[in-house]
């Protein structure tokens, strides 16, 4: 069967279209790219990749419910894309949907189940919920298989950690934390807070000390640390018999 040249001209222009668009949007002339994305929707209302630039544009200039409609429009074309799924997703979640939001992320691990970046969406989505072991299984499976270096996985696996009580996992991924980028200075004092926190002045002294060493101008981390030198020195005290 022959392609109809009346759809196949109108698919080339609406694709010129939105080419002009891209380039417009790329210049930041965001008005006159979404006319131009809009016009090719107009000409070819199957093109789901317009439609989910559309969507891109919307949410970046602020315009969630917008960029949810195009979204939908584009997973209507394409529904096993799991760029637009997660996509859809981070706006629901943006609109406080979150349930939607994990279900969009649920179809798109059955399609890509290791996906980090699907995984890292989840795991925020149950942060948001309050349902902290479920963030801490999604943020597992992102920092300690798919990226066991990526400092962005470990600090989610890190807030959900703290959050469902587990002490001394987070210390321990706090740790990692800092394996990976060991002159962030806000990892040290952390570490120094948690460590002071379950009575363990002398780690939560050598942390303070090296946020100290990191950045010298901070007070809140000299004063802590002069507190905690004080303190271990006093306990370092023997006292004899009376």
């Amino acid at each position: 069967m022959e392609p109809d040249p009346e759809t196949t001209s109108a698919t080339a222009a609406a694709l010129l279209c939105a080419g002009r668009a891209e380039e417009h949007w790329r210049s930041g002339d965001l008005d006159v790219a979404e006319r131009g994305f809009r016009h090719a929707v107009d000409l070819d209302p199957f093109l789901w990749r317009v439609q989910q630039r559309l969507g891109n544009l919307c949410k970046v200039r602020g315009r969630l419910a917008e960029a949810k409609a195009f979204y939908r429009r584009a997973l209507a074309i394409n529904p096993t894309d799991t760029g637009i799924l997660r996509q859809l997703g981070n706006v629901l979640r943006e609109r406080g949907e979150i349930r939607q939001s994990l279900s969009c992320y649920g179809k798109a691990l059955a399609v890509e189940p290791g996906n980090p970046d699907i995984l890292l969406q989840v795991g925020y989505a149950h942060m948001s919920l309050g349902e902290h072991a479920q963030a801490v299984a999604a943020f597992q499976r992102c920092a300690l298989t798919q990226r066991p270096d990526d400092l962005v996985s470990l600090l989610g696996l890190l807030e959900a950690q703290s959050a469902s009580g587990a002490a001394s996992k987070a210390v321990e991924t706090l740790r990692r934390t800092i394996a990976v980028q060991p002159d962030r200075f806000s990892s040290y004092r952390r570490l120094g807070e948690m460590q002071w926190g379950v009575g363990a002045f002398r780690l939560a002294e050598e942390a303070y000390r090296r946020a100290v060493q990191i950045d010298p101008s901070e007070p809140a981390a000299q004063h802590n640390l002069a507190l905690l030198r004080s303190l271990n020195e006093l306990l370092t005290i023997e006292i004899g018999p009376r």
